[in-house]
């Protein structure tokens, strides 16, 4: 499944590298800091910008990274997250298409300033908790704010593999690809 997410990653075309984040602490302690992880690795490749695509989410959308890219970029405020994971403030996306985009000054923040457990653990929290996240509409033709595309369950990788195993594209479909077998799928008569 990580395989597929980085190779889904390498092609967005305004990401200039893409790394895999792997904890080397013991199992343990593998979560506990996120915010530390990610930015030990900015600063070891020195990224300006982090472009976050969680490892469960194996139908990630190229394109929608680089859309969300471009916004940041062309509007860049640093003070906030930027997302496209899921339906954000009625933005219509499926969950489990898009990324995190975070400024290497907001992860030196957040870094300094966040010491909960919860939020060192999930880089997102503070910023759903503080009402301070950004994002992009999903365009209308894989609007579907219900459809959930992460793995968390056995159930959820099953739902997952028949997508791969029935799309026969290996991981180079469209996320139109998997909309289009969906809806075939569960059609009713």
């Amino acid at each position: 499944m990580v395989e597929n997410v980085y190779e889904r990653a390498e092609r967005a075309k305004l990401c200039d590298s893409v790394y895999v984040i792997w904890p080397k602490d013991a199992p343990d302690r593998a979560e506990s800091d996120l915010i530390g992880r990610h930015l030990d690795m900015a600063k070891k490749f020195n990224a300006n910008i982090i472009v976050r695509v969680p490892s469960d989410n194996p139908c990630i959308e190229p394109g929608e990274i680089d859309r969300l890219t471009f916004e940041f970029l062309y509007h860049h405020p640093t003070e906030y997250l930027w997302s496209n994971t899921h339906n954000i403030n009625r933005n219509g996306y499926p969950d489990g298409i898009g990324c995190e985009i975070y400024a290497i000054e907001l992860l030196e923040w957040m870094d300094e300033t966040l010491k909960k457990p919860e939020y060192r653990e999930h880089l997102h929290k503070y910023f759903y908790d503080k009402n301070r996240v950004k994002t992009i509409r999903c365009p209308n033709q894989f609007a579907k704010p219900d459809l959930r595309l992460d793995v968390n369950t056995y159930e959820d990788y099953l739902f997952i593999k028949d997508i791969y195993d029935n799309l026969k594209m290996g991981n180079k479909f469209h996320i139109s690809n998997v909309i289009k077998y969906l809806d075939g799928k569960y059609v009713t008569k």
